[in-house]
């Protein structure tokens, strides 16, 4: 037994001092029949016993820190933490070549660690979990079974019992992992959180009827095996749901059953946050209870075990919902479904009516669209019978164009024709004015010469010589060859001239043919064998007769027959 003293053997009732030169720790045997490490104040000593009786004791040198936590792995070698100054390994074949071990090996810390042989393991408690050291690797990895057990939580002490159970204290908090379940279940103890001496935690488990636990003043009996073995279902009561908005308000205060009461609808765009507070109606086992929830319409998976007695949903979309919490207790035992069910209706714009407005709209918008297009390829059409007719009419420009042209050509030529035509009416009608400025001058020298003559058988040959000259049947074929001529260049104009007005004469009809051709009155009266004066009287008389007033132009109208 280690003491303040020393080293004593305990026989019976008595104490007997072993070693008493400085305070021991712990003492381990090791795997040489009678050979014990001992650890004390100032390191580690070897002791060797023979027949029952101290023979040798031998202190490790080089290793001079306190050793409390000491522990031997299967390779023999020496494990040795303490709180503050860290981990140490000891190798038995290097002859105890010591090696201190910290965060560059993966702990997560280099102070609040505790070496403990577990299950044949040296394990390392830290303030963040279990850890174990690999040599292949020579670093420090979390434990698989104590992380899927208790994470990254503060572990000060571990111990063993003959069952396999693993007895742990977790910050204050007395706790065991029960193996008799192949994945290990662990549970605490409420009734004695924060009674366990802090620093100095042991755990004695005798068997499992008797698990004794160091107190500040004595020790705590656990009978494990009865311990476990009560039966009690936990129950778990929602005791308020709030709604969080601009003005939060109760939607349940615990004053009725939860699953009696008749589901809650709330309008979606009326609140942000739904907060549900639920506990277990046992405040003495308060810290070792465990809840896990799931809100049906949203997650249908069950939360992990925590001991949170609140959860909040966020802008929950609309629908039917129902929030189900169960509680479990240290031994595992889970409680009854509580549930609490609501619906959260849709906003104002995203309701029934609303969207069928919205639907409507959209048939309004799709037939309006309907429309549009339709009128569009109405104009469409419109515009391409109008492009169509536009082409047509362009065509029709080009082809009257051409026939245009073709008639022009043809008026010129015509006109071409008639200038020449009129070129030889002009130069008959010269002619026919020039003969007859010939004949009138013979007559006059015809006359003279008749006054100068005696014989009357010579008078009487140039009387006749006179009425030949003045012969007006011979004029008048001339005039009818003059006037065919006249109306061919002219498209019948004596003909057409007489039809609209029969009453003309013929020497009227000559008179407006030499008018027509633009002759001058001094011709006019050559060819018609009158006076200057007798043209213009006969210009006279031929408007009154083609009943033209004073404005119109004889030529002019004369023109257009």
């Amino acid at each position: 037994m280690g003491h303040n003293d020393g080293a004593f053997v305990l026989n019976g009732n008595n104490a007997t001092p072993l070693i008493n030169n400085t305070g021991y720790w712990i003492f381990i045997p090791l795997a040489q029949q009678g050979n014990i490490v001992a650890g004390n104040y100032n390191g580690l000593q070897l002791l060797s016993f023979n027949n029952g009786k101290l023979s040798n004791s031998t202190p490790i040198d080089g290793f001079a820190e306190s050793s409390r936590f000491v522990a031997v792995d299967a390779d023999k070698d020496i494990w040795v933490s303490h709180p503050y100054h860290g981990v140490f390994l000891l190798t038995v074949k290097d002859n105890y070549r010591i090696q201190k071990l910290g965060t560059n090996q993966g702990l997560p810390s280099n102070l609040g660690n505790h070496i403990y042989l577990i299950r044949g393991e040296v394990v390392v408690a830290t303030t963040a979990g279990v850890y174990i050291y690999r040599k292949d690797e020579q670093q420090f990895k979390p434990h698989p079974l104590y992380q899927s057990l208790l994470g990254k939580s503060n572990i000060r002490y571990l111990k063993e019992d003959g069952d396999g159970n693993i007895w742990l204290v977790q910050d204050k908090s007395l706790g065991v992992i029960d193996m008799s379940d192949a994945k290990g279940k662990l549970i605490f103890f409420p009734e004695l959180a924060n009674k366990i001496l802090s620093g100095f935690e042991h755990v004695y488990p005798k068997d499992e009827s008797n698990i004794f636990v160091a107190a500040d003043k004595g020790f705590f009996h656990i009978n494990y095996k009865k311990y476990k073995s009560q039966v009690t279902t936990p129950k778990v009561v929602i005791s308020s749901v709030h709604v969080v908005s601009d003005t939060d308000s109760i939607l349940f205060g615990g004053y009725t059953y939860v699953n009696d009461a008749a589901p809650i609808q709330l309008r979606r765009n009326n609140f942000s946050v739904l907060r549900f507070a639920y506990a277990a109606p046992v405040y003495a086992y308060a810290q070792s209870l465990m809840y896990s929830y799931r809100l049906q319409g949203f997650d249908d998976q069950w939360s992990s075990w925590d001991k949170r007695t609140e959860k909040e949903f966020t802008n929950l979309p609309a629908g039917k919902y129902t929030f189900e919490v169960k509680v479990k207790n240290n031994l595992g035992i889970e409680s009854a479904v509580a549930s609490y069910s609501f619906t959260v209706l849709p906003p104002w714009y995203a309701s029934v009516v609303a969207r069928i407005i919205y639907a409507l709209l959209f048939m309004g918008i799709l037939y309006a669209w309907y429309l549009w297009q339709e009128r569009k390829l109405q104009q469409q059409q419109q515009q391409h019978e109008a492009d169509q007719q536009r082409i047509q009419y362009i065509h029709e420009l080009e082809r009257k164009k051409d026939a245009a042209e073709i008639i022009e050509l043809q008026n010129q030529k015509l006109e071409a024709e008639i200038g020449f035509k009129n070129a030889e009416l002009a130069a008959n009608a010269m002619h026919l004015v020039k003969k007859a400025e010939l004949l009138t001058n013979i007559k006059t020298e015809l006359l003279q010469v008749m006054k100068g003559v005696d014989n009357e058988k010579t008078v009487e040959a140039l009387r006749k010589l006179m009425k030949n000259v003045s012969d007006d049947e011979h004029i008048d074929k001339e005039w009818e060859s003059f006037t065919k001529h006249f109306d061919q260049v002219h498209s019948n104009f004596s003909v057409v001239l007489k039809e609209k007005h029969p009453t003309l004469t013929s020497n009227e009809l000559k008179l407006c043919a030499y008018l027509r051709m633009n002759l001058s009155t001094k011709e006019i009266a050559q060819l018609l064998n009158i006076s200057v004066r007798g043209v213009e009287i006969s210009r006279y008389r031929l408007r009154k007769k083609l009943q033209l007033s004073t404005e119109v132009s004889l030529f002019d109208y004369l023109s257009g027959v």
